[in-house]
């Protein structure tokens, strides 16, 4: 549930919410670019709430106690809300919008690899993560993970936060 609250924020604050405050909502027609990245957001965030959907129906563990504060746990989400407001001219706008996609684009990546290396690890669903391993936008996300994770390492606490590890034996 930690990792779907963090990319429903991340997601809104990328992109609508981006968009939104800048005035570019509007205008979309008046770039290509804008609007193609639109585009890829969205078949980008259908696909990450269908994989959700999915590792739910596969790992259904019980959430722990945790209480996850997106501000102290991931510096980039405070870049993310600051840049809704920032103020940025047309064409810093739509740099900052194709910086945003990757930035998404890395993390759904980095959310599929780490779903699909924990449940092999477990021994769960080996035939969800090989329809995973099978589906060509994931694949995608995945490749812009690794290129992208060398550059700009990003801590997955925000998709394991709230899980509750198996109990151990005292």
């Amino acid at each position: 549930m930690v990792a779907k609250v963090i990319w429903d924020t991340i997601i809104y604050w990328a992109v609508p919410g981006l968009l939104f405050f800048h005035d570019k909502l509007r205008r979309l027609g008046e770039s290509p670019r804008a609007f193609g990245n639109l585009q890829r957001t969205w078949e980008l965030h259908t696909r990450v709430q269908q994989f959700l959907r999915e590792w739910h129906a596969v790992d259904c563990e019980p959430a722990s106690d945790t209480f996850a504060d997106p501000y102290s746990l991931l510096d980039w989400i405070v870049d993310l809300h600051n840049g809704m407001a920032a103020g940025l001219p047309d064409e810093e706008l739509e740099d900052q919008f194709t910086k945003n996609v990757i930035l998404l684009e890395q993390l759904a990546g980095q959310l599929v690899t780490t779903v699909i290396d924990q449940l092999t690890a477990q021994g769960i669903a080996p035939a969800q993560v090989d329809r995973w391993n099978a589906d060509e936008l994931l694949q995608e996300v995945v490749a812009r993970f690794r290129e992208y994770e060398v550059i700009n390492p990003i801590d997955s606490a925000w998709i394991t936060l709230g899980s509750e590890p198996a109990a151990v034996a005292s």
